[in-house]
């Protein structure tokens, strides 16, 4: 690599990045590993890496090139144990580069030539096949003065848990990252949206009940339209989340978890709710006290469900000296069982290799505790008690309703 190359790299690959698993708040799209997915301390993993590890070329107009670069220094393909495993974990980055050229810039440049062309040859029109010719040249010309789009998407692989984690939710990235993913380790994945996570949680046969009968429906809904009608994935991640903001708001904002303890949760002042009729619009809510606010109350007694909400999540973090508490900050929407916006809490003790393993551990203390929530959701939702909560969700409208009128 050139010395002006890698300069021009650096500028584009900073050290610190405003989403990124080493520090500030950070998006997480979830995966299961379809397969057995071997030990970190497995020299496989390393091996594998290294077979698909980013190799810089020149690119031509349109094309992509990525593979696997080392975590926290995207500019090293030099994988190891101290680099790329940290516990349990696995730890890399996709790095992905593409050149793309502006087709009105291309247009613009073509067309200025065209002229100049036959200015020169004092002609008022010149044939098609020199016009592909000038494209060509002026093609090439800017592809020569172009700089790369450089993408780094950081990975983890929790290999006790046979998931891993991404750190984008764009569909490109993802497509990108799968096909390298399983080319690199012979494993497939599976999004951990939430049917996905409810066949995990229940197996197959209870699972049926799910296909069966996946949204919920409270207050007085308007009829649904088929064009509006939620896919799998919306009817039950809206089930949930509409139960979820039903139980914060009608307990006592603790949960005992059975992976993570006594954790409390509560609405970070933020959702946002839609229906399936015809003309339904979102309703934004971020302002003032929700259980009063009187758009909550219509929207829920008209049929809409909770599609997106931001919570806070907060458990003692074992230093009662120090009163220290683990905080969480996120959002969560219907479709995907992302974690959108995430803070973390905070590691400032020990060497950096421990500051980063209390950083992974805590995104997946989080992700076991929502998955704890969900598995109590569809526990109560598929079970006996469900017609008494559905009562009892159906008589909180109401309330709100009252409430909202005083």
């Amino acid at each position: 690599m050139s010395l002006g190359f890698s300069l021009y790299l650096e500028r584009f690959i900073p050290h610190r990045k405003t989403m990124s698993l080493e520090s500030g708040s950070i998006t997480i799209r979830r995966f299961f590993v379809k397969g057995n997915s071997k030990p970190s301390s497995d020299a496989s993993w390393l091996k594998a890496l290294k077979s698909a590890s980013f190799v810089e070329r020149k690119l031509d107009l349109e094309e992509e090139n990525a593979g696997w670069a080392v975590f926290g220094d995207e500019l090293a393909t030099d994988f190891s144990l101290d680099n790329s495993v940290n516990g349990k974990f696995v730890v890399f980055s996709l790095r992905k580069e593409s050149i793309r050229v502006p087709a009105s810039l291309v247009n613009l440049h073509v067309k200025h030539h065209v002229k100049e062309r036959m200015k020169a040859e004092e002609t008022e029109t010149i044939p098609q096949a020199q016009k592909a010719e000038i494209k060509d040249e002026v093609v090439q010309s800017l592809l020569e003065q172009t700089s790369p789009k450089i993408q780094v998407i950081q990975v983890m692989v929790d290999t006790a848990r046979g998931e891993v984690f991404l750190t984008s939710t764009s569909d490109k990235v993802l497509d990108a990252f799968d096909a390298l993913f399983n080319k690199s380790f012979g494993l497939g994945l599976q999004q951990s949206n939430f049917p996905a996570t409810a066949l995990q949680l229940l197996g197959p046969d209870r699972f049926d009940k799910v296909l069966d009968d996946p949204g919920i429906t409270i207050g007085n809904p308007i009829e649904i339209h088929p064009e509006f009608e939620d896919a799998l994935e919306g009817k039950l991640g809206a089930a949930f989340l509409t139960w979820l903001l039903f139980t914060i708001e009608n307990g006592d904002g603790t949960w005992s978890s059975k992976h993570q303890g006594e954790v409390g949760l509560v609405l970070n002042e933020s959702l946002v709710l839609e229906g399936e009729a015809l003309g339904s619009k979102q309703i934004a809510l971020k302002k003032g006290v929700l259980a009063q606010c009187a758009e909550l109350a219509v929207s829920l007694n008209i049929g809409k469900l909770v599609s997106k909400i931001r919570l806070t999540a907060a458990r003692d973090g074992g230093a009662e000296e120090k009163n220290e508490v683990e905080q969480w900050n996120f959002t969560l929407d219907k479709l995907n069982f992302d974690f959108v916006s995430m803070k973390v809490p905070k590691s400032n003790e020990g060497p950096a290799v421990a500051r980063l393993l209390a950083r992974l551990n805590s995104v997946v203390d989080i992700v076991e505790l929502l998955e704890d929530l969900f598995e109590n959701f569809l526990e109560i939702r598929y079970g006996k008690k469900w017609e008494g909560i559905h009562e009892e969700m159906s008589s909180w409208v109401k309330s709100l309703q009252r409430k909202s009128k005083t």
